[in-house]
């Protein structure tokens, strides 16, 4: 607060340092910071005696102890600070400020506990451990805290990254048969794209263990800087920039589920629970997972679909029941940058980039005009349920596809 900036530990006590603390300096200390951590005269609690100090002292607790009896706190009064440095037996009664921490470094050190300290609305940047990729996080009005950038993990150690969480995944690179011909390959937007699996895709794709779908002219994505999108309009379609690209998964690969995992992807049908299996996968070891979509087959039960509970959360600006509305009010929420429509807070908060989709045998599909993300939840073993979202209309989490399908990844937290 003395200096206006990150600086060294001070215990700097007089003037200058004291004016930040005090809950009405109208001089002294830093113009900016000065009056800033709104102070009360709380005084103290004497076990003996009572109260202290209430008009004149406040005091708060430090985590620091001195001692087996004592322990360090702040007290501030009209002329001088002491912040931290004193030592007081243990039993007096103190006032509690909280500090929260920084950002986790990586998205694998996201938890439940930072989440919890966040309020809705907070947003922050932390990376990849495995290739160092730098991903937007937010927390929104369902109490969750969601990826604001579409997963772009290629698969191995990368850009400085490394396997210190044990999560490195491999995917493996192979010819696709593009039975629709070449011009699939090759967006409206210039924009030169390849999927990749483990196999070709015959009938056992959806089982395959790999799949992604790399979009970008300059031949790298997000290599260690912020990933955010500026999404643009050809006069009626949102259409993605070259500035932070999706890479588009099958189901398999996002949920990590292959030939060896148990169940294998082949088997999984989990119908009943829509839990999900994305505990590996691309995502790794993170904190987040594939949110979850509708909750069984038969498409009645929305209770656990997390992606409506964000749409329903949106709507309201506050954690809410599942509601899959689809039009207007809702769909507004999702968009890159509507102006009218929908919540006021949470219009277009979603940082959605138009990914479109990828079919195997055809290649690309709809990059400008829909964004696809996939659900963890299953609806058969061929089948899984996924998000979709265009200029007028989302579906949040109660789409069906075949699982060899591309779409992109979105993590939420926790």
């Amino acid at each position: 607060m003395y200096t206006g900036s990150l600086s060294t530990a001070n215990t700097g006590t007089s003037s200058g340092y004291y004016q930040n603390w005090q809950p009405n300096a109208t001089t002294g200390g830093n113009d900016t910071w000065r009056s800033s951590f709104g102070s009360v005269s709380s005084g103290y609690f004497n076990t003996g005696n009572g109260l202290y100090d209430q008009s004149t002292y406040a005091y708060w607790w430090s985590s620091s102890l001195l001692g087996s009896t004592s322990a360090y706190y702040t007290g501030l009064r009209s002329s001088s600070v002491n912040p931290g440095a004193s030592g007081i037996v243990k039993y007096p009664g103190l006032a509690v400020r909280c500090v929260m921490d920084s950002a986790p470094q990586y998205l694998q050190e996201v938890t439940m506990e930072y989440a919890a300290q966040l309020q809705p609305g907070a947003t922050a940047a932390t990376k990849d451990a495995r290739d160092g990729k730098v991903y937007r996080i937010k927390k929104m009005p369902d109490s969750k805290i969601w990826m604001m950038d579409n997963l772009a993990y290629a698969g191995g150690i990368s850009n400085g990254g490394s396997n210190y969480f044990g999560d490195e995944h491999t995917l493996t690179f192979a010819t696709a048969t593009n039975t629709a011909g070449g011009s699939a390959w090759t967006t409206s937007t210039g924009i030169t794209t390849r999927f990749v699996t483990t196999n070709n895709y015959t009938g056992s794709d959806q089982n395959s263990s790999g799949g992604q779908m790399i979009q970008n002219t300059a031949g790298t994505l997000n290599s260690g800087t912020q990933c955010q999108a500026t999404p643009t309009t050809d006069g009626t379609n949102t259409v993605m920039t070259s500035a932070c690209l999706s890479y588009l998964y099958n189901f398999c690969s996002a949920a990590g589920l292959d030939s060896t995992t148990t169940p294998t992807c082949a088997a999984a049908t989990n119908t009943g629970t829509g839990t999900g299996y994305a505990t590996a996968g691309v995502i790794g070891k993170a904190g987040g997972r594939l949110p979850q979509g509708r909750n069984n087959a038969s498409g009645t039960n929305d209770t656990n679909n997390e992606w409506a509970i964000l749409n329903g959360s949106m709507n309201t600006g506050t954690l809410s029941a599942a509601n899959t509305s689809q039009g207007s009010g809702y769909y507004q929420n999702w968009q890159p940058n509507a102006t009218t429509g929908g919540n006021d807070t949470w219009r277009s908060s979603f940082g959605t980039v138009s990914s479109g989709y990828f079919y195997p045998r055809d290649g690309l599909y709809v990059q400008s005009t829909f964004a696809n993300w996939w659900s963890s939840s299953l609806n058969s073993s061929t089948n899984a349920y996924y998000t979709y979202v265009n200029s007028s209309f989302v579906n949040p989490g109660t789409s069906i596809n075949n699982k060899y399908y591309g779409f992109a990844v979105r993590c939420a937290f926790p």
